[in-house]
């Protein structure tokens, strides 16, 4: 009997994560969330604003997946979720940006390997419309900062995530790493048209 009650209080606890929310800078409280497959700004509090950086990809960008739904962040004709495939469009490079002195928040600014010819970002512009745009360099729509997530249940399989070293995220300053470069995750990383 007590083995029961074990393994059902770990499969409980495995079955919850808070993951983390990828937040406006300009206004932290609307963070990435989906409205079915479409991924718009929502307030914080949305359970569809809870994410989570999995695998490294052979191209040294993560996927990033919505723990309400399963489905990572994906381009096309719309900035959506959809199912796994590997395909280019689902892959990110996420930069680390220092904020305007040591004082300030870092900030993150999200490339798509699917654009090979310009560095394009995912961009909050216009209340909560989220879009692909060229790079602006001081253009806050193209920021974001990351949030601690809601602990909740979630049927996502678990992931095993190496060689991103959470440190980066928090501590630790950006590195400059030249033409058509970025810092992410600590690493040097390609991205193109930058």
């Amino acid at each position: 009997m007590f083995r029961l009650l074990a393994l059902a209080w770990l499969s409980i606890v495995e079955a919850n994560t808070s993951g983390l929310k990828i937040c406006s800078q300009d206004n932290p409280s609307l963070c990435l969330g989906t409205e079915g497959a479409v991924v718009s700004l929502k307030v914080q509090t949305d359970p569809t604003t809870n994410w989570r950086i999995i695998e490294r990809t052979g191209s040294d960008g993560v996927f990033i997946e919505n723990l309400q739904s399963c489905n990572v962040l994906t381009t096309g004709g719309t900035i959506s979720t959809s199912s796994k495939t590997g395909g280019l469009s689902q892959i990110w490079v996420l930069e680390e940006m220092p904020g305007a002195t040591m004082f300030d928040e870092r900030y993150f600014r999200f490339y798509n390997l699917a654009f090979q010819t310009e560095a394009f970002l995912l961009t909050a512009d216009v209340l909560t419309h989220i879009t692909m745009s060229g790079l602006q360099e001081a253009w806050s729509p193209q920021q974001f900062v990351f949030r601690e997530g809601s602990d909740l249940p979630t049927s996502c399989p678990p992931q095993t995530v190496t060689g991103i070293d959470t440190t980066s995220i928090r501590g630790g300053g950006p590195q400059n790493c030249g033409r058509g470069r970025v810092s992410s995750f600590g690493r040097c990383q390609r991205v193109f048209g930058k």
